[in-house]
């Protein structure tokens, strides 16, 4: 057997303070010097970081069934509960099954049309001339489309509500994420309350969804909620009960538009950093459709800017970390792995390796033509995950980000705020740590 190496846990506790400063940062050092399998015993837990495709495969595809969400996930209890993403077993098939529906390329099309609406909407409202925090934009365009588009529901004026109580249920998730200690949770702070309130709005708001849409209000679109409705009539291993149909709605409201939101800064950020490639995209948006409206059937005439999100997300993957807990003593390349221990597998950290990703922190989006894909390792570019956990709205997500990428910049000159640096900000996702400030002018060519 080989044997992984890795810090003491003398040497962890005395570099808490850099690890919760930046744990990215940290990680890369740990990489670097103890090699792509390192342990962490930080008691109670075993902790295995893996960085390797082969491994990330076995772990998340190959043999999945034997490694679960596990207790790194018990945080993410009080929000997301029962609902898909940190469910096991027998109830994560059935909750993938009552979904799956949504997801599906019939729906594209609907969808395409709430993202046209709702984008230009937005669009509508910005003043030429003036400064805006671009990913603070993104977050409340994100949560309106998601809404819509899976739950054909319009907060309306309660939409501000909402978008601060996710932001202060990230903000308390952040605060205990990386908290080696459990205490930390029940200390009386500011940061503590309003977690514990933003849980409580967050429950009551859906909860109200969920009693319109049962006590006959809406149509008849086959959206999520009608979806999950009708699936509780008929039953299943543990039966469709009022707290997972909250529970699931939550799952995609926090989960799916605030990852999209900072793929779209990030992409943003990259493409006004870079002239050439603001310019190549510009060109590509003049010849394809000019200034008439975007529609479905154009987002596949867009390779380049394909190579540009890709590029993105290959540098600052929003899904930055995810953890498993093995069920049964398991062999990886020859590594132990035994019962209880925590797998950790970073996309992150796989697509920095310069060994696969020569140069890894210069952008460069040629990296993902078809011949320089072929020349990779299989599984050296997992931004939405891998297996059958993979993220289930990637399909969704990568129209969304294309389709207001488009009009935005067909729309908007934009530059940024040299003032105010683009910064990560690794916590539960990765995101531009003071925002995307950027300047607005009207575009006229």
């Amino acid at each position: 057997m080989k044997k992984i190496s890795g810090p003491s846990l003398l040497s962890i506790l005395w570099n808490t303070r850099k690890f919760r400063r930046d744990p990215i940062a940290f990680g890369v050092e740990l990489l670097r010097k103890y090699g792509n399998v390192l342990k962490l015993n930080i008691w109670p837990f075993r902790i295995v970081v893996l960085n390797d495709p082969a491994y990330h495969h076995w772990v998340l595809k190959e043999n999945f069934e034997n490694y679960v969400k596990g207790k790194a996930y018990e945080k993410l209890e009080p929000l997301f509960g029962q609902g898909l993403l940190i469910t096991e077993n027998k109830y994560w098939r059935q909750n993938r099954a009552n979904v799956n529906p949504v997801f599906r390329l019939k729906n594209m099309e609907i969808y395409f049309e709430d993202i046209s609406v709702r984008t230009h909407r937005v669009l509508s409202d910005w003043e030429p001339k003036t400064r805006i925090d671009f990913h603070q934009e993104m977050m409340n365009l994100t949560l309106s489309i998601i809404v819509k588009t899976l739950f054909n529901v319009d907060f309306g004026s309660d939409s501000e509500k909402l978008s601060h109580a996710i932001h202060d249920y990230m903000a308390g998730m952040e605060n205990q994420i990386f908290q080696i200690s459990k205490l930390q949770q029940y200390l009386p702070t500011r940061v503590n309350r309003n977690f514990k309130a933003a849980v409580k709005f967050l429950n009551g708001a859906i909860d109200q969804v969920i009693n319109d849409r049962r006590n006959g209000q809406g149509d008849e679109r086959s959206d999520m909620i009608n979806l999950l409705l009708k699936a509780e009539k008929g039953g299943g291993p543990q039966g469709i009960t009022k707290r997972y149909l909250r529970d699931e709605v939550m799952n995609f409201v926090v989960g799916g538009h605030e990852t999209t939101a900072n793929a779209l800064s990030w992409c943003m950020s990259d493409i006004l950093k870079y002239p050439e490639t603001r310019e190549k995209i510009l060109a590509e948006i003049r010849e394809t459709i000019g200034s008439r409206d975007l529609t479905l059937a154009d987002l596949e005439r867009f390779p380049y800017l394909d190579q540009v999100i890709n590029e993105s997300l290959r540098m600052n993957p929003p899904l930055w970390i995810m953890s498993r807990e093995t069920l049964n003593d398991d062999v990886i390349d020859g590594y132990p792995i035994s019962k209880g221990t925590i797998v950790v597998v970073s996309s992150f950290f796989l697509h920095h390796r310069e060994d696969i990703w020569p140069e890894a922190e210069t952008f460069d989006p040629g990296r993902f033509t078809e011949e320089e894909i072929r020349k990779r390792p299989k599984n050296s570019f997992l931004p939405f995950g891998l297996g059958p956990r993979a993220c289930i709205g990637e399909m969704l997500g990568r129209m969304e980000i294309k389709a207001v990428l488009i009009m935005v910049l067909q729309k908007f000159e934009l530059s940024l705020n040299r003032e105010v640096p683009v910064e990560r900000f690794a916590t539960v996702t990765l995101r531009p740590k003071n925002g995307v400030s950027v300047n607005l002018q009207r575009r006229t060519t």
